[in-house]
């Protein structure tokens, strides 16, 4: 099993995307998600290719409203509910992101 440990920042956006953003739907509302829609189809490419899983090693996983809105973005490009299986436990500021990886 391939497993694809998924960090945002930097990888799914950067300083111009934080500015702006590319406009979604959540819950039927317009929203500006700050996500670089080709890194989004790059990454789609990659789970498709590689059959991997992802697991949410991310910051945004730790907040409901930007975990839903990573999540709808994930989802709007096609990646699906089923390859994404989880996410890394919140170390709490005590454990460096490898480290929370390893739990």
């Amino acid at each position: 099993m391939n497993i694809l440990f998924l960090d945002v920042d930097g990888v799914l956006n950067h300083e111009r995307t934080k500015l702006g953003g590319h406009v979604i739907t959540v819950d039927g509302q317009k929203q500006y998600g700050p996500f670089e829609v080709e890194c989004l189809r790059h990454l789609k490419s990659i789970v498709d290719r590689s059959g991997a899983q992802i697991v949410l090693s991310t910051s945004w996983r730790l907040e409901h409203h930007s975990l839903e809105l990573l999540l709808n973005m994930l989802y709007d490009v096609g990646i699906t509910r089923t390859q994404i299986i989880g996410r890394t436990p919140d170390g709490q500021g005590q454990l460096t992101r490898d480290e929370e990886i390893g739990v």
